[in-house]
């Protein structure tokens, strides 16, 4: 048992797309866990130069080979990007139960890229995603947007969402979930709200 899909969500917000992308193991043993998955995808594609701002950031969130089985520590799982407060590569992790509903969609983890036109939020279900409208959601603080995205999508989903201070690129702003856990270093919560992203929510089977 390797622990790993194999895969992660690609999600463009420029293009409005979603799609799946294989991984070769090799990636998973050199860049180990939901923070090697974020290095990987700021190694590979983010150019030279890029900052936390530009479109072109990764904002990966993922889990590693352990989450969601029945040990201690195991519901552990991190986001990563280029990071406003520190200008350079960075990752935060959390707990709550995202990382292990993200598993259980089928994906490893999901790479945002791109900026939308408008406020958007992402929900992944089994292998399938869809961008949707969050224009109702904006200006709100990050716990009415997640009871919103909840009451819209309906139950069992788990959300990451973000407040005010994303939305207005404060540089220190996080990431929360299940209004317990938050991503909290490194301004995370300012790249998503750059991305005109309010919020993910999962839910899975597999």
């Amino acid at each position: 048992m390797k622990g790993v899909w194999g895969k992660v969500l690609k999600v463009d917000l420029s293009n409005g797309t979603c799609k799946a992308e294989a991984l070769q193991d090799k990636v998973y043993e050199y860049f180990l866990g939901g923070a090697g998955l974020a290095a990987y995808y700021m190694w590979k594609e983010c150019p030279a130069g890029t900052t936390a701002f530009n479109p072109a950031n990764r904002l990966t969130f993922a889990g590693g080979p352990m989450t969601g089985v029945k040990q201690t520590g195991a519901a552990k799982w991190s986001a990563g990007a280029i990071s406003p407060s520190i200008h350079m590569n960075a990752d935060s992790a959390a707990t709550a139960s995202f990382g292990i509903e993200m598993k259980e969609t089928g994906f490893d983890g999901i790479v945002v890229q791109g900026r939308a036109e408008k406020p958007v939020y992402l929900v992944v279900e089994d292998g399938k995603a869809k961008i949707k409208d969050a224009r109702k959601l904006w200006g709100k603080n990050a716990y009415q947007t997640e009871d919103g995205i909840k009451e819209a999508e309906g139950d069992g989903f788990e959300v990451v969402s973000i407040g005010q201070a994303g939305e207005r690129l404060v540089r220190y702003a996080n990431i929360q979930t299940h209004k317990k856990s938050f991503l909290g270093r490194c301004g995370l919560g300012a790249v998503m709200g750059s991305k005109m992203l309010k919020g993910i929510a999962v839910k899975g089977s597999r």
